[in-house]
């Protein structure tokens, strides 16, 4: 949860969503914080992973540097602990991807929140007569409405006291 608090702050280094970044992490075995920093170390480890798959995820010198000067660690004070070992609140989850909606959450037609981007690419890929992710009905209107009481509540959760 720490690596994912950690990308979620420095998301701007990356070249793709948190979650497929994360994934990624995770199919080459780093799956914490501390994982995170030492592979950032290792040259020949990025450098080979990613031309084995073709991958041009992040800006590594920058993820570094905030590593280096993050103050997020795998030992916690008790009141980040407490906060890691609580999901968010269902309502401030994009349900298309499945991630915390801190950027551009709007409300659409549905009567459903989904993160901008992810709502775009879905109604983009469905074409004319898109339907909702959530209730599989024709959108009425594709006008997407900005949500900030959604992405305030998901910021403020996000907060680390």
């Amino acid at each position: 949860m720490l690596l994912w608090i950690f990308l979620k702050e420095n998301e701007k280094s990356l070249t793709c969503s948190v979650k497929a970044f994360n994934d990624w992490l995770k199919s080459v075995h780093i799956t914490s914080l501390d994982d995170f920093k030492e592979a950032l170390d290792d040259d020949d480890f990025f450098s080979l992973e990613m031309k084995a798959n073709g991958l041009k995820y992040f800006k590594r010198f920058a993820l570094k540097k905030a590593a280096a000067s993050s103050k997020l660690t795998d030992v916690q004070p008790p009141q980040i602990e407490r906060r890691l070992e609580r999901e968010p609140p269902t309502e401030l989850i994009c349900p298309i991807g499945q991630v915390l909606m801190t950027n551009d959450p709007v409300l659409a037609s549905d009567g459903y929140t989904y993160e901008r981007e992810a709502i775009e690419s879905w109604i983009f890929r469905q074409g004319e007569g898109a339907l909702s992710p959530m209730t599989q009905a024709p959108f009425v209107d594709l006008r997407l409405v900005p949500n900030t009481q959604i992405r305030t509540m998901a910021r403020d959760w996000m907060q680390i006291e």
